[in-house]
């Protein structure tokens, strides 16, 4: 499963660089997915250390767990709503 995450990330990545719009009059709307990671045990000494051991330190919840809409306005305006989630399931050292 780590293995299909990595894949679809790069993915993504690969094909979702190739078709990139501005936001304007001819192309209102911009919608983003993603997904989101909360590290409990941050602190300024193993910040970089640990900070790819994913499946030790960081909580992540699904690879869609972020989404957001914005709409141009005009006059080089947008207004944009945006909503994530995630679950803790481990919790820092004391």
């Amino acid at each position: 499963m780590k293995k299909f995450y990595k894949l679809l990330l790069i993915g993504l990545f690969i094909f979702g660089t190739t078709s990139i719009q501005a936001q304007d009059e001819n192309n209102p709307w911009q919608v983003s997915f993603g997904m989101n990671a909360v590290d409990q045990d941050a602190d300024t000494s193993t910040q970089i250390a640990d900070f790819f051991a994913v499946e030790d330190n960081w909580n992540i919840s699904s690879p869609f767990s972020m989404f957001s809409v914005s709409r141009y306005i005009g006059n080089n305006l947008s207004f944009g709503v945006g909503a994530s989630m995630n679950s803790i399931t481990k919790y820092a050292d004391a």
